[in-house]
């Protein structure tokens, strides 16, 4: 299959993998009364903890802090985490899920291990050993191919 034609089917079906899953999941997000974007920002204070700033979710999202700031207000509005000051530095809040946050990242954990399970129905462990040994080169592939375009410009 070393044509262009067979390269572009590949990819379309990479593409509609994407896209489907990421329909499954904002379905779910939707049936639970949340946006994608907000519930990124749950799961990022539920991984960081104490560490869970706004200006280190600005950072690591590369999203504006303004933006940050509104999901956050909305969040805290909707009872999903609490903003306190941090003792240690007065221009930074401390970010943390309430019980009712918590119990969020729990369900669309819950949702999204079984859109995965739904996804690799079928699969032995043998194909999906050999299925991310296949991304994982692509993904290197891709990469090697970015520095190099980045050495030549």
């Amino acid at each position: 299959m070393n044509n262009n034609k067979g390269y572009r089917e590949l990819i379309r079906h990479f593409i509609t993998v994407d896209q489907l899953h990421r329909n499954r999941i904002d379905k779910n997000m939707q049936e639970l009364g949340i946006l994608r974007n907000q519930h990124m920002i749950l799961m990022y204070i539920a991984r960081k903890g104490a560490d869970a700033s706004q200006a280190a979710i600005a950072k690591d999202f590369g999203i504006s802090p303004a933006a940050v700031t509104l999901s956050i207000k909305n969040l805290e509005k909707s009872g999903y985490i609490k903003r306190t000051a941090d003792e240690t530095d007065s221009r930074r809040n401390k970010l943390t899920l309430t019980e009712k946050g918590v119990h969020l990242t729990e369900e669309t954990a819950d949702r999204f291990d079984s859109v995965d399970r739904a996804m690799f129905a079928g699969f032995s462990d043998e194909e999906l050993g050999e299925l991310d040994g296949y991304l994982k080169r692509i993904i290197s592939n891709l990469d090697k191919e970015a520095k190099t375009v980045e050495t030549v410009v």
